[in-house]
């Protein structure tokens, strides 16, 4: 009788962990179906809903702590094919700034070859197997939590970052559309080709000026503003050594949507650098050439 009392305690204990573990996300779900005809539209009554409960009530790691990460899909509907479906995917995630009411910007992707099946009361479920939406919802998942733990220690997103990697294989074996692996030197957007580059071991070193981004600049804002400027200025220099050095950032998909999550970031920067705001744009324009329109406007209002 003791032991089986004490096997009980210790299932019932093992439950109670698995019901407190604390979601990841609290991810907002948006929809856009105007080019659909009226009777198509009464398919996705459901559709929000069955997302946000998938992205939300799942944990996607074993051991998170803090606060769930905020984050967003717009899911915009281009066209149909009974109940196949061609979308517009816009994913963005964010993180709170240390001792400070602003947050960051973390994700922001825009993927335009979305392919996936939906049926109105069809439950979305979790498993490895490959589903059109449900692995599509994974991988950005993934993806959102494993960039948000190495925003606080290095190279500490690598367990979710690597579950996407193995969503992104299951899905091109499957030959699941959008999933192609694609990896292309100017560092144009691919699903398999930015979590290759991401966890590429050649760009380690650009993991951990992410990390040191986040926590030695934008974390100090709020606790040490001059400290934080010239953790920056570091910040941009390296950057700058590092791409004269190699090739590599050019051709980096990880650090090409780096700089399309924080472009509107690193323009507001310039408050630091007032007295020598040409050079501070030359430098930014260098290191993010893909923004170069939107820095010299900024450049243009303040003169």
């Amino acid at each position: 009788m003791k032991v089986i009392r004490v096997f009980l305690l210790v299932l019932v204990a093992l439950c109670c962990a698995r019901i407190s573990v604390a979601q990841e996300l609290t991810c907002k779900v948006t929809v856009n179906i105007q080019t659909l005809s009226e009777e198509e539209r009464q398919i996705w009554q459901t559709f929000r809903g069955d997302v946000e409960a998938y992205l939300n009530t799942y944990s996607w790691t074993t051991n998170f702590s803090g606060e769930r990460i905020q984050c967003s899909v717009v899911f915009n509907i281009t066209g149909s094919n009974g109940t196949d479906y061609t979308a517009q995917v816009f994913i963005q995630s964010n993180r709170p700034l240390n001792q400070s009411k602003e947050l960051t910007t973390m994700a922001r992707f825009l993927d335009d070859k979305v392919t996936f099946g939906y049926s109105r009361g069809l439950p979305l479920q979790h498993g490895v197997n490959y589903r059109s939406l449900e692995s599509l919802l994974d991988y950005y998942a993934y993806i959102i939590v494993g960039l948000d733990l190495d925003s606080y220690a290095p190279e500490g997103g690598t367990a979710p970052l690597q579950q996407a990697q193995a969503t992104a294989l299951i899905a091109n074996s499957s030959q699941g559309n959008g999933w192609d692996r694609i990896i292309t030197a100017s560092g144009a957007f691919s699903r398999f080709g930015y979590i290759e580059s991401l966890l590429d071991a050649n760009n380690r070193v650009l993991r951990d000026l992410y990390y040191s981004y986040h926590t030695t600049v934008l974390d100090e804002i709020g606790a040490d503003p001059d400290l934080a400027r010239n953790n920056y200025g570091h910040f941009i220099d390296t950057v700058i050594k590092l791409k004269r050095a190699t090739s590599d950032i050019d051709r980096s998909v990880f650090f090409k949507t780096f700089c399309e999550a924080k472009y509107t970031e690193f323009s507001e920067f310039v408050r630091w650098f007032k007295d020598n705001a040409n050079l501070y744009f030359r430098k930014i324009k260098f290191i993010d050439p893909q923004h170069i329109t939107f820095y010299d406007a900024a450049l243009e209002k303040m003169q």
